[in-house]
């Protein structure tokens, strides 16, 4: 924290494609959602003030995903606040602080539809689910 506050500077990384947690406004084209107000917090905690003072301190960055542990290992970022899985691979390359946010999936189907039973696991389907 105390070479992020002798740059003056953090550098998040962040996904701008998620209603809710994410997004740039049409009109204003601000950054807004729940990921934009954390990274927010986290900055005003770390250059000691509030929320409006730290905001011009923080900028954000999209790592592609695949490339966020790598963004964070070089420096790229100071840390991502993306919605993201939190698995024993990523465990392997980056610490984790949270989460911050637990959230279910769910299926909805027209009542009588008793077939469908729910999403087939991740291994069996072959692939992870995005995150």
């Amino acid at each position: 924290m105390a070479a992020i506050q002798a740059e003056g500077k953090l550098v998040v990384g962040a996904r701008f494609d998620l209603a809710g947690f994410g997004v740039k406004n049409p009109t204003s084209g601000a950054m807004e959602g729940v990921d934009v107000e954390i990274a927010k917090l986290i900055a005003a905690a770390i250059f000691d003030g509030t929320h409006a003072m730290s905001s011009g301190r923080s900028t954000s960055r999209t790592p592609s995903r695949g490339t966020r542990e790598a963004s964070i290992k070089d420096g790229r970022v100071d840390f991502a606040i993306p919605a993201y899985r939190i698995t024993d691979a990523a465990k392997q390359q980056v610490d984790f602080a949270g989460p911050y946010f637990v959230a279910g999936q769910d299926l909805l189907v027209r009542s009588g539809d008793t077939p469908i039973k729910g999403f087939p696991t991740s291994a069996a389907r072959g692939s992870a689910p995005p995150g």
